[in-house]
């Protein structure tokens, strides 16, 4: 548990991204069994994951910022 830490916006995105959420409004998501998660539910979420789970948060969310800068550095290598 890692109460009273400062959980970054780019894990909370993870979080959504590979739990299949969808934005709903505002910071309203709906998880894939049809609850409405406020962004602070997320956060509270996190905060309390074992550390083998935040673990591998933190090791998706730095996959998908490799992923994406590996995208932006082809287009630019494509489209100079």
């Amino acid at each position: 548990m890692i109460k009273n830490q400062n959980i970054s916006d780019e894990l909370v995105e993870t979080y959504i991204l590979h739990n299949g959420f969808e934005r709903k409004a505002g910071e309203m998501y709906e998880c894939p069994g049809g609850h409405i998660w406020h962004w602070a539910d997320i956060v509270e979420t996190i905060e309390n994951m074992t550390p083998p789970e935040l673990y591998d948060l933190c090791f998706l969310a730095e996959q998908d910022s490799k992923d994406m800068n590996d995208e932006i550095n082809k287009l630019e290598r494509m489209y100079g």
